[in-house]
Order: C-alpha cells, then structure tokens, then sequence
C-alpha cells in the first residue's frame, strides 16, 4: 500500500520537473506542433490539471478549474498546437498547476496510511492505489513534456534527488 508521504514525495518531483522545464518557455513555444498529430506540451500541462481533479477531490481538496475550464484540456479533446479563445496562456496554467500543487500536497498531508487503505469507489482500489494511479499518469504525461520542451528548442533538464 502507498503511503501518503511517498505520494508528496513523487508528485514533488513531478512538479519540480515541470517548473524547472517551462522556465522561461513563452507561450507560443508551448504550442509547438509535432510533425504528426500529436497534443502540443500547452495541451499536456493543461491535462494534467484537469486530471488533478480527480486526485485532489480524494484527498478532500477544492479542484483548481471548474467542469468547464477542463473541457480544453479532458481526454478526448484536441490542442494539436493551435491558440484559440479555449487555450489557456502557458503563464495561467503553470499558475494553476502550482496551485493545485499546493492543495494536492495539503490534502496528502492530512491523510493516514489508514485514510490511504479505505476503498476509493473506483472497482476494488482502495484511495492509495487511486492516488497511485493518478501519479502514475501524470509522471507519464510528465515525461512528454521534457521531450516536448526539447522539440521547442528547451534544454533537457533534470532533477537530483
């Protein structure tokens, strides 16, 4: 079972990745296009904070974007590179990210290894394997956001643990 202090620590160094890569990346590199359908890195940030929702809803957090905010940014939608009055600037969502950061961490903080041993409501996952999923998506998303950084012509950063 997943311990909530080791949820702060990888959702740490998620966003420590995040904050160290998009460093003074401009918005419009941010919706640099792939040479193939793909979603840009505007688009990645963006669901992963949408994602969030869901995280931050289980550890008992107030989610960072209302139902609307997320339709952008939800599975099933498409930001291939293209601005648009439905694309947030790179600056609101590295905000909003560090917001829900603080809130994720908050709402881990408050929980037991217990609390983390209760059933989630999601098949037989208990709130611990839930939390485990969400970083595990996110850590993955995570990673293409260096590689997209690195299409756009960022350096390839990494953290020390």
């Amino acid at each position: 079972m997943i311990h909530p202090q080791a949820l702060i620590k990888t959702f740490g160094y998620n966003a420590e990745l995040v904050n160290k890569q998009l460093k003074g990346m401009t918005h419009s590199e941010s919706l640099f296009k792939l040479p193939f359908e793909a979603n840009c890195l505007n688009w990645v940030l963006g669901h992963i904070i949408s994602s969030r929702t869901m995280a931050l809803q289980k550890v008992g957090q107030e989610p960072v974007w209302s139902t609307e905010e997320r339709t952008s940014y939800r599975f099933g939608s498409s930001n291939w590179g293209d601005d648009g009055p439905n694309v947030f600037r790179l600056e609101k969502l590295l905000l909003d990210f560090n917001l829900s950061q603080e809130r994720l961490l908050a709402g881990l903080n408050n929980m037991t290894y217990e609390d983390m041993c209760q059933p989630s409501g999601y098949g037989s996952n208990t709130q611990g394997d839930s939390l485990g999923y969400f970083q595990f998506h996110e850590a993955q998303h995570v990673g293409q956001i260096i590689y997209l950084a690195k299409m756009a012509g960022k350096e390839e950063v990494w953290i020390s643990s």
